[in-house]
């Protein structure tokens, strides 16, 4: 007497569970002690560059290049040849700061 209804399939392997979904989620760190983060964020701090007031410049650059992360849009940069002013792109004027 069982029927179709009754019977419980079998979980799929394929099926999405959370941990499984397309965004990407951050892993808090977890320190030992507040010692350990300060040598963590000391560590952090050496490899960062302040621009200034040319971060919005750097962000408006990233977004028209459709880059997504700020070693990209650095590579690209550094890649490009110096012959020249630096006034635009291979694809096209940089957008002006409004």
């Amino acid at each position: 007497m069982d029927t179709a209804k009754n019977k419980k399939r079998p979980a799929s392997s394929s099926a999405e569970t959370p941990a499984q979904t397309p965004t990407k989620i951050k892993k808090r760190r977890v320190y030992s002690s507040a010692t350990k983060k300060l040598e963590s964020d000391r560590h952090r701090q050496k490899t960062r560059v302040n621009i200034g007031e040319a971060f919005e410049k750097w962000k408006i650059l990233r977004e028209y290049l459709g880059l997504t992360k700020d070693p990209q849009l650095a590579s690209f940069l550094l890649e490009r040849p110096i012959d020249g002013p630096l006034t635009s792109t291979p694809y096209g004027p940089i957008p002006p700061v409004q």
